[in-house]
């Protein structure tokens, strides 16, 4: 196993960590909706799937994984599309959802194909991406349990559009990926750690644990 795959299989294994979390603390979820619970837990999941996809198709099948990659920004975009309108309802999310699709048929159909590198599609859907939390983190402040999920994809989703944005510079320029293969893989790794630590914060502050110790109360 060389250095880029040590660096990979670590990072991938971090995205477990808010299972492993939940585990410990069943009740963490407990003080939101039920549909901002869904969400967390359809993006957790999502997480470890996408990863799982991606190395069974390239280590086991030895098969192209640019086709899941497409496929899956495209559900990571709508995931979080319903988790951000279970939080703060969005405005016209019929004709958003509807749309949402194009940038995958642009990318799959028209700019390039299924089985190109995805350009157009994660652009678009981490710039969105972004531009939605950071709406909900203006409307809500930082201080809310929610946004202690929400400010992470901000930053993650900000560092993933700049990333794909100079994608470029990677390809032409082989000692750029080198440099920012193990900065992006760690931006990845702290991504699952601060949702670690936001549900261990939110087991802090869940209806359980408020109602067990008054002192929590006053801190809401």
């Amino acid at each position: 196993m060389n250095f880029f795959d040590t660096i990979y299989y670590t990072t991938v294994a971090t995205s477990i960590l808010p299972f492993i979390t939940l585990a410990l603390l069943p009740k963490a979820l407990h003080g939101f909706s039920k549909q901002v619970r869904r969400g967390l837990m359809a993006y957790f999941i999502y997480s470890v799937l996408h990863h799982a996809s991606q190395i069974i198709l390239l280590d086991f099948l030895h098969s192209n994984p640019i086709p899941a990659a497409h496929i899956s920004i495209c559900i990571e975009f709508y995931i979080l599309l319903y988790l951000f309108h279970a939080i703060k309802p969005i405005k016209h999310i019929q004709v958003i959802a509807i749309a949402g699709i194009l940038p995958f048929l642009a990318d799959a159909f028209w700019a390039s194909s299924l089985f190109d590198y995805i350009k157009i599609s994660s652009v678009i859907y981490f710039f969105a991406n972004a531009c939605f939390a950071f709406r909900i983190i203006y409307k809500i402040g930082l201080r809310t349990k929610e946004s202690w999920f929400i400010a992470p994809i901000f930053l993650y989703f900000l560092a993933c559009f700049v990333h794909e944005s100079f994608s470029n510079l990677m390809i032409v320029i082989p000692y750029v990926l080198e440099m920012v293969f193990p900065l992006f893989a760690l931006i990845n790794a702290l991504f699952s750690v601060a949702f670690m630590w936001a549900l261990i914060k939110s087991n802090r502050y869940s209806p359980e644990q408020s109602s067990n110790n008054p002192s929590l109360k006053t801190t809401h």
